[in-house]
């Protein structure tokens, strides 16, 4: 399993967003638009998920999804990866079209739906495309004001729940609810986010922890980044060791398909908070897009060749080890 798998449990509700490769556009056409629907609502229902709400932007999307079975990653990877296929073909390109694999926040529903699915609802305000969401028809936000133009695979009727006991009162206390966010904007519900992974109680988010944070090289990726203080240096250190090569060989620009480089270029992503430009400079000066490129290279040899997920996570307990003793008081 790719450790950024890990977040996943039976019936968990998620905010998902990706961005498109160094910021550039994912969608520039209503026919590209449509498509991502409807490679959205296929996922949805291949997967039996239930989408609560979702945005499509020039260059990021984001998704308001629950997951009653434990398959975000393999949908999403279907999702966009189709999505990207035919993105690519009708663009005449080729390469990667996101960023990074998704980013997912495990959220607590019952806290935070009204707020998540507004922030979703706001996005093409905030980005200045519409004046308002009714404006704007590649968000959900639409259908929750028109029940006849929602699709099957989204669940508006779990989010307005609690806004009135019949379905126009309901509309009518949902976009009250949203228009307040534009005349006075709220603070982003992210802003209460625990380790980049979690957003609820403090119950529940201690729950979370419980669950994810005892299982060694299991733990959330961010939840490993922010909290076990090791530099790319010990790093590239400690994977060197591990595989009986030199700091300077993996440094070392120009060393393409260095099996060493692309493990330490990968747990520095996974394990560090490192941003891109520190990574660039560490190894070699290279630009942002080959630590991205070597990073997602690895990830896809960690999805297919067991034995080589295998290492890697003998490698990751090596540093979760190293970094558990120089905590230590």
């Amino acid at each position: 399993m790719n450790p950024r798998n890990r977040l996943e449990m039976a019936d968990g509700v998620y905010h998902v967003t990706n961005r498109g490769v160094d910021r550039r556009d994912i969608a520039t056409h209503d026919v590209e638009r449509q498509k991502w629907l409807y490679c959205l609502a296929d996922a949805a229902a291949r997967y039996g998920w239930r989408v609560y709400a979702y945005t499509l932007l020039t260059n990021h999307f984001h998704v308001f999804v629950r997951t009653p079975e434990p398959n975000l990653s393999v949908g999403m990877q279907e999702f966009e990866g189709r999505y990207a296929a035919f993105f690519n073909r009708r663009q005449k390109r080729s390469g990667h079209l996101f960023q990074d694999r998704f980013h997912a926040i495990l959220v607590e529903q019952e806290s935070y739906a009204w707020e998540l699915s507004r922030y979703v609802h706001l996005n093409a305000v905030r980005a200045g495309l519409v004046p308002h969401p009714d404006a704007y028809p590649w968000s959900s936000f639409p259908a929750y004001m028109n029940a006849r133009a929602a699709p099957p695979w989204l669940d508006w009727q779990t989010v307005l729940a609690d806004f009135g006991r019949t379905q126009s009162a309901t509309r009518m206390a949902y976009r009250r609810f949203v228009e307040a966010g534009l005349l006075l904007p709220p603070q982003s519900p992210f802003s209460h986010v625990v380790a980049d992974c979690f957003l609820g109680s403090d119950r529940f988010v201690q729950r979370m922890l419980d669950h994810f944070g005892n299982r060694g090289s299991y733990l959330p990726p961010a939840w490993r980044r922010s909290q076990n203080g090791l530099t790319p240096e010990t790093v590239v250190s400690e994977v060197a060791a591990a595989m009986d090569t030199t700091l300077e060989a993996i440094c070392r620009a120009g060393r393409q398909r260095h099996d060493a480089r692309e493990v330490a270029v990968w747990c520095c992503r996974e394990m560090t908070d490192a941003s891109l430009d520190r990574l660039a400079q560490v190894f070699g000066g290279v630009g942002r897009s080959t630590i991205s490129e070597t990073a997602r290279r690895c990830s896809k040899r960690l999805e297919q060749q067991p034995t080589f997920r295998e290492f890697v996570d003998s490698v990751q307990q090596r540093l979760i080890e190293r970094a558990s003793k120089e905590q230590r008081p």
